[in-house]
């Protein structure tokens, strides 16, 4: 069924469909129209035969209407109109040759009806139909009424009916035959530009990101598809990108320290036990530099590839910081730097716990890199305008204006850092964790000394 499963497809049955009911639509239309106006010309006439027979009877008498019933009759034609007479008693006066052949009305019928309004009706006669007129008249002298049946044949309007219906049944067939050809390909035709978008865009590959497909410039879906293709190709060109660069930084830092406890042991198999001691202890630092680098990779790796499935849950951020600030608080106080923290009541906010004390704890961490001894850091939570803002400020030397745009790229680190540890992961990390909670991170320089980290979250 995949032939079925093809858009063109779909889109020429749709087409045809549509074709199907209007044509279906104006067809039944057509003979319903037709139909009904074949019964009201022929009750139009019938009742200017009776508004005819109603002057004759009037003027002439009942003997005056049997010659116009006569001459009726002579005529011979069988569209001509046929009549039948009843009096007062029920008695039949007189009646046109072919309306011998119908049943005549009996005596409660014709009182009834000589009672009510006029009506019309229809009956078969053989092969042909009759549409029948029943009225009561009456004469202008002695006030005397009868009942006047009046027919006349509709084979001629019938026959248009059949001449209609012959015709659909010839052109309709021909009709959705044309649809079905046309449809396909007006489809074909359609779906050529996409078809075409399709095959260029299978031909780039990720050693061809840089290539971007043609839009045409009549702003139909297919340039607004071929845009956003072009949009999602631009992206996966940065990510690209972004991968390389971060693989080739990561192996860069990954090979330092192998490089170095690679000599280091074959040093120490070939030194004296006491210098061997010194050398593994050496050793020792870089193998724990090299853990932490890959614990970091590992959680900025999972972080993202998990970061669909992360479930928020309501947190206050005082008491999320303040938890933060507690083991900070350890590492601040081996540099003998006061770390200070203002909070504020009734602040919520939508959020992942794990993720946020680690950005929490990157942005602590990293101001006590930069500090000395002696000096504050001051950490505040504080509610803005429908958000929460925590800042981070420290009393260190600040940032070059030249590292301020590349400080969140991952392993950037600026020369002033080349004695801190560290490997240029924390803000990288600490963005990443803030933009995936909406939010928006950046840090400046103070007026008087030192950098502020500010971060902006949604409040819940």
């Amino acid at each position: 069924m995949k032939f079925f499963r093809q858009i063109r497809v779909r889109l020429t049955l749709w087409y045809m469909l549509m074709i199907i009911i209007m044509v279906g639509g104006v067809s039944l239309f057509a003979y319903l129209r037709l139909s009904r106006y074949a019964h009201r010309y022929s009750d139009r006439l019938l009742d200017g035969e009776l508004k005819e027979a109603q002057a004759i009877l009037k003027e002439e008498g009942l003997e005056g209407l049997r010659r116009e019933i006569e001459f009726e009759s002579k005529l011979g034609s069988k569209y001509s109109a046929h009549f039948r007479v009843y009096d007062e008693d029920a008695a039949l006066k007189m009646q046109s040759k072919r309306f011998e052949s119908l049943d005549l009305l009996s005596a409660g019928e014709v009182h009834d009806k000589l009672a009510g309004e006029p009506e019309h009706g229809s009956v078969r006669f053989g092969d042909d139909e009759l549409r029948v007129l029943t009225a009561s008249i009456k004469t202008k002298e002695k006030e005397k009424r009868y009942l006047i049946q009046i027919a006349r044949s509709i084979k001629r309007e019938a026959k248009l009916l059949e001449h209609l219906i012959e015709n659909l049944i010839a052109f309709v067939p021909a009709i959705l035959i044309l649809s079905l050809v046309g449809g396909w390909l007006l489809a074909r035709a359609g779906l050529k530009p996409m078809q075409r978008l399709s095959q260029q865009a299978a031909l780039i590959t990720d050693e061809r990101l840089h290539e971007r497909l043609p839009v045409r410039g009549v702003s139909d879906e297919i340039d607004q598809h071929a845009e956003i293709l072009n949009s999602m190709l631009s992206r996966l060109e940065d990510s690209f990108m972004e991968i390389k660069d971060f693989a080739a930084r990561a192996s860069h830092e990954l090979r330092t320290p192998l490089t170095a406890l690679q000599l280091q042991i074959e040093s120490a198999m070939h030194a004296e036990p006491a210098e061997a001691r010194t050398i593994l202890e050496s050793s020792l630092g870089n193998l724990n530099r090299l853990s932490s680098l890959v614990q970091k990779l590992l959680f900025l790796t999972r972080a993202k590839a998990e970061a669909a499935e992360t479930k928020f849950k309501r947190l206050d951020p005082g008491e999320l910081v303040s938890s933060v600030c507690t083991d900070a608080a350890v590492l601040a106080g081996q540099k003998s730097i006061g770390l200070g923290l203002s909070t504020c009541d009734d602040a919520a906010v939508m959020g992942e716990e794990t993720l946020l004390k680690q950005m929490v704890w990157n942005l602590i961490d990293n101001a006590i890199k930069h500090s000395a001894e002696g000096q504050r850091i001051d950490v505040a939570v504080e509610k803005g305008d429908g958000e929460i803002v925590l800042t981070v400020k420290d009393e260190g030397a600040g940032i070059s204006p030249e590292d301020l745009p590349r400080l969140f790229e991952a392993f950037y680190r600026s020369r002033a850092d080349s004695g801190t540890p560290g490997f240029g992961l924390g803000l990288n990390i600490s963005r990443w964790i803030c933009e995936t909670h909406h939010g928006s991170i950046n840090l400046r320089n103070n007026p008087d000394r030192g950098a502020t980290a500010t971060v902006r979250i949604p409040s819940a």
